[in-house]
């Protein structure tokens, strides 16, 4: 089942279950979820980590 929000301009979609998902259908992507969202918001987060842990390698020569 999909409906479209003019306001949103996203298509608002049943998935299954009670899930809800929204998907742009300018850009054809899914908008992430608050799960995927966070995974990814920590998996960046950790890479920020490790790159800034690398610079501080690099800058004390080793």
């Amino acid at each position: 089942m999909r409906g479209y929000s003019a306001l949103l301009g996203l298509d608002i979609c049943h998935r299954g279950g009670l899930e809800l998902r929204l998907y742009d259908p300018v850009s054809g992507e899914w908008l992430l979820n608050h799960r995927e969202s966070e995974a990814a918001r920590l998996a960046a987060e950790a890479e920020n980590q490790m790159l800034r842990e690398q610079i501080r390698r690099l800058q004390e020569g080793r």
